[in-house]
């Protein structure tokens, strides 16, 4: 094991044996997260997607999860296979050997690659990169059977929008990741206080610095999305965007662009920033 490896272990040890603690309070540090995996050239939630951003040495890989009718978690963002296989119907009518039968597709193409379980994406890379986990589900149960089973909890944070769900997960593991949205000032404030979060999702149009402030001297990372606007306008070659951004001080960016945002981070923060 080189030394960069090393020192990425050694991170994403310190990250979650700390708990909440953030690893630099003072906005030097930067995670990067793959939305929907590092699927510029492998499909969307594929096991391919979390190997490619594990080379790429990105920190966090966002994974959306359902459940197939036999109630096996599983990767997929829409609540169709329409879009990104080459079959057609609702995830929860599939049982999950049905769904092993489709193929991923990539930019409209067929491909090889399957779809995954959320199992076999834990066990294919637990330590080895952090899991945001898109609950796009209420049966929030059979994830946290998965996690439990794996024994993968330190890999992994359980975000959604519904704070109840959340609620399940805080109720059966006070002590594990969770990262709810807030759609506001007064709610992401609200969220720390509910649940004393590893990260509180904001949005670009509330995200400021002072927020920024108060989460991270509380101990819960700011998670702000690059996703749209703000990466269309990198795949020109413009930063701007990027820069408002990061001005607001979250300290962990979702993108579809995970190695130019890291890049230009690299490039353009300070010297002690870390991944």
């Amino acid at each position: 094991m080189n030394l960069k490896s090393i020192y990425t272990s050694l991170l994403l040890f310190i990250l979650f044996i700390g708990g909440c603690q953030p690893a630099n309070n003072d906005g030097d540090t930067y995670l990067v997260a793959a939305h929907r995996g590092f699927h510029v050239d492998v499909p969307e939630n594929s096991i391919a997607s979390i190997e490619k951003a594990i080379h790429h040495s990105i920190d966090i890989v966002e994974v959306d999860i359902r459940i197939s009718m036999d109630g096996i978690p599983v990767l997929m963002h829409d609540d169709t296979v329409d879009r990104t296989t080459n079959g057609s119907g609702e995830v929860a009518k599939f049982k999950l050997n049905e769904l092993k039968e489709l193929y991923l597709l990539h930019q409209g193409e067929v491909t090889n690659h399957r779809v995954p379980t959320l199992e076999e994406a834990l066990r294919a890379a637990k330590g080895k990169i952090i899991f945001d986990l898109d609950l796009k589900t209420t049966q929030v149960e059979k994830i946290i059977a998965v996690v439990e089973e794996t024994g993968s909890h330190e890999s992994v944070v359980f975000f959604d929008s519904d704070w109840e769900v959340l609620e399940k997960v805080y109720q059966a593991h006070p002590n594990w990741n969770l990262m709810p949205r807030s759609y506001n000032e007064n709610q992401a404030k609200e969220a720390y206080e509910r649940f004393k979060p590893w990260a509180v999702h904001v949005d670009p149009s509330f995200a400021t610095p002072e927020l920024s402030q108060y989460l991270r001297e509380r101990g819960s990372h700011v998670w702000i999305n690059a996703l749209g606007d703000v990466d269309s306008t990198l795949s020109t070659g413009s930063t701007y965007l990027l820069e408002d951004l990061i001005n607001t001080q979250g300290n962990i960016i979702q993108t579809d662009l995970p190695l130019t945002v890291k890049q230009y981070l690299e490039r353009n923060l300070s010297s002690d920033r870390s991944f």
